[in-house]
């Protein structure tokens, strides 16, 4: 006999309905930032086609890198509460 490697259709289902899920907590975590917290982990995290640097976010934000470095930080701090809420 052949064993059947094809997907499990109950397990395909719970998967995607775990992924939007899991996409409607981002988005409401996402919601909780300020909009320049939510620029820059949109663009340092999500966005995949142009990853930015952060000296690149801090010339277009004019604040050093290191100022950027401490509003992603709190940004995903606050995000990770968000989740464990």
């Amino acid at each position: 006999y052949l064993e059947d490697h094809s997907a499990d259709p109950y397990r395909a289902v719970a998967e995607a309905d775990q992924e939007g899920r899991d996409l409607g907590d981002l988005r409401l975590a996402m919601t909780r930032l300020d909009a320049r917290a939510q620029d820059i982990i949109r663009r340092r995290w999500l966005d995949d086609a142009s990853k930015v640097t952060l000296q690149e976010l801090a010339d277009e934000y004019g604040v050093s890198a290191e100022r950027i470095r401490q509003i992603e930080a709190s940004a995903l701090k606050k995000m990770r509460a968000s989740f464990a809420a």
